[in-house]
């Protein structure tokens, strides 16, 4: 059994994220919103959260999607000096600059961008922000299918 097109969506952004060199010590991980453990500095995390499909006009033809991927980018303050939400932001901007270096993804979709973003403080620990950044990838399947 094969995973939909907007899996491999999802697996793709975080594959670019994951390329070498790393943009965070506390790696990318997928689909999970556990703490970053106390030793990491940055984390990434990637969900598929939406896909709002296109009507189809006619019996078998393709189906074209809109597939929203939520990004969190997550970083610790190291002391009173350092801003949390300032190295979450910037560690949003080398992430996106990631992403958008290949806009279709290796041809899996038309392309992506960023939709929206925000900015987010731990209100239970002051030394870690958040930025969450939301891209829209629009893409085909075939009208019998939500398989890559």
């Amino acid at each position: 059994m094969s995973n939909s097109l907007h899996v491999g969506v999802r697996n793709a952004v975080a594959a670019a994220l994951s390329a070498l060199p790393s943009l965070a010590d506390g790696g990318v991980v997928v689909n999970r919103s556990t703490p970053m453990a106390k030793q990491y500095a940055k984390q990434i995390r990637v969900f598929l959260e939406t896909s709002s499909g296109q009507p189809i006009v006619l019996s078998g033809q393709p189906q074209d999607w809109t597939t929203r991927i939520r990004v969190e980018h997550v970083a610790r303050a190291a002391s009173a000096d350092e801003n949390a939400t300032d190295l979450a932001d910037a560690l949003a901007c080398a992430a996106t600059e990631r992403v958008l270096a290949d806009m279709s993804l290796g041809g899996l979709v038309q392309h992506i961008q960023p939709k929206a973003i925000g900015w987010f403080d731990d209100e239970a620990d002051t030394s870690i922000a958040t930025v969450q950044v939301i891209y829209e990838a629009v893409h085909r399947t075939s009208g019998q299918s939500i398989a890559a």
